[in-house]
């Protein structure tokens, strides 16, 4: 099973991310982006495929649209490794936490 959950301005991703799910899971995360929303949360993600890569720049590019600092937390290992493979840790870093 998986989910999207909003709590206090982050969205919590759990469970698999596959091919099968992405595009109802890509659906929910369209709908949970608001402007107040400043964060992904993948620590729940127990299993992926490279279709993450897909979710994780639509987050992206949502946040850009509304203007909004935005960060992709708790990454998984095999999503770092997928960003690795496909060259895209610099669009990752951008996203994270910069220090006061």
């Amino acid at each position: 099973m998986n989910e999207l959950s909003l709590n206090h301005g982050v969205i919590y991703l759990r469970g698999e991310v596959k091919f099968l799910t992405v595009t109802r899971l890509s659906q929910q995360l369209c709908e949970l982006m608001q402007p107040n929303v400043h964060a992904l949360d993948c620590s729940g993600v127990t299993q992926v495929d490279s279709s993450i890569l897909a979710l994780l720049l639509v987050a992206l590019k949502r946040a850009k649209k509304t203007h909004v600092n935005f960060s992709l937390k708790e990454l998984p290992e095999a999503v770092n490794k997928l960003v690795t493979l496909y060259d895209l840790e610099a669009l990752v870093a951008a996203t994270e936490p910069r220090p006061l």
